[in-house]
Parts: structure tokens; C-alpha cells; sequence
């Protein structure tokens, strides 16, 4: 049996972490709403203005082809992917992640052209405060329902570093087949950051209908490049 100072001072500690973790649930709900609120206002103005600053196109930019032996190495970035309510909800610790497919077909005269294969990459991109750093994880899949395989991931300081490495891809190696003339391939490139669901945050979904902010998705037109291999 213990001593009554020492169960209460466990009782004060006890009590002093339920209230430590509400209030810290209750400043990250305060900070969503108040996202989504400014998210609405952006939104609002970008309708009325036309778009601009946070408001700018997400498009695929900057493809390079690079002929290998067997295969080709696509690289390319994103602009207008992270905007302002983006760079928000990572700041506040919740990931979000950036989707890229990418699809091969093979053109034919007469016939419509034949898809040969396609592809899944995925950059989630998350904040530790603890240590100052933003993490990348990155994986790719075959669409056609392969595993999903884990690429080494990407560790840097400072948003800005972090989000212009999420929305690039280097040298992703694509196979081709082997022919004795040319053969002409058209390759779709097209980009989206994901929408923040409930999977990022298990209490998302129980927020009251007024508190959801607008996370919705933003996503780039198809890129479209033919070239012969």
C-alpha cells in the first residue's frame, strides 16, 4: 500500500499528460480549420482573378529521354503541385503525397495505339519536428497490379529543398524491346498530389462536417512525348 502523497502526485502526473494530449489534438484542429478556411478564400479569389501565385497550373516540365542499351531513362519535375495549403498541412506534421503515371503505348498506323505497359510512382512527403528534417519516401508499381517496391528514400532540411525533390524524377528507367528498324513509342506523363484522407490522420474523419477543411486534390493535363527506339 502507498503513501497517499505518492498516489496523488501519480493522480496529478496521470491527469497532467490527458490534459497535455488534448490540448495538443485540440491546436492541431484549431490549425486544420484554419487552413481550410484560408484554402476556401484562395480558392474563391483564384475563381474570381484567374489563377496565379498559389493558384498556378500543376504541369509536368522539363522531360528528358535518355536512350540506353534496352531501356530509357525518363526524367522530368512538377510545377504548381505544392501550393501554399500544401506547404501547410506538411509543416503540421501530416504527410502528403505526390502520384506519378506514366504510360507506354506503342503507335500504329491504322490501328489505335497499343499500351504496352504503365507505372505508379509515389513521393510522400513528411516533417519531423523533432529533427528539423523532411523524409521522402518513394515507391513504384506496375499498374498492372505488381508489388509496390520501396525506393531509398530522400532526407533534407528546409521545405523548399524537400518539395522541389518531391516533385522531380530522375532516370526512371523504362524497358524497351529490342527491333531491327524503329519503332515509335508516345510516353504520358501526368502528376497529383493526393487528398489528405483519414488513412493520414485517424481523428480526419471524425471532425465536425463545418471543421473539414478542403483538401482536395491537384493534379497536372497528361504530358504527352512520341520518339523512336
Amino acid at each position: 500500500m502507498g503513501y497517499p502523497g505518492t498516489r496523488r502526485a501519480g493522480a496529478r502526473a496521470l491527469w497532467g499528460g490527458f490534459i497535455e494530449a488534448i490540448q495538443k489534438r485540440l491546436r492541431r484542429l484549431i490549425l486544420l480549420s484554419l487552413i481550410g478556411c484560408v484554402a476556401a478564400t484562395a480558392g474563391s479569389a483564384a475563381s474570381a482573378a484567374g489563377p496565379a501565385g498559389d493558384g498556378a497550373e500543376c504541369a509536368i516540365r522539363d522531360v528528358s529521354l535518355r536512350k540506353k542499351s534496352r531501356e530509357l531513362a525518363v526524367g522530368f519535375r512538377v510545377v504548381g503541385a505544392f501550393n501554399r495549403e500544401v506547404d501547410d498541412t506538411i509543416q503540421s506534421g501530416l504527410p502528403r503525397t505526390l502520384s506519378f503515371r506514366l504510360e507506354l503505348y506503342r503507335r500504329r498506323l491504322l490501328l489505335p495505339d497499343r499500351r504496352l505497359r504503365a507505372w505508379r510512382l509515389e513521393h510522400t512527403i513528411r516533417y519531423d519536428n523533432l529533427k528539423d528534417e523532411f523524409l521522402i519516401a518513394r515507391t513504384v508499381s506496375a499498374d498492372e497490379g505488381g508489388a509496390r517496391r520501396k525506393l531509398p528514400p530522400i532526407v533534407l532540411q528546409g521545405l523548399p529543398k524537400a518539395v522541389a525533390a518531391a516533385a522531380s524524377v530522375e532516370g526512371f528507367p523504362i524497358p524497351l524491346a529490342e527491333s531491327g528498324t524503329p519503332v515509335h513509342y508516345l510516353l504520358r506523363i501526368r502528376a497529383r498530389v493526393e487528398p489528405l484522407d483519414e488513412g493520414d490522420a485517424p481523428w480526419f474523419g471524425r471532425l465536425p462536417v463545418p471543421l473539414i477543411p478542403s483538401f482536395g486534390q491537384r493534379k497536372s493535363d497528361w504530358y504527352v512525348q512520341e520518339f523512336e527506339f
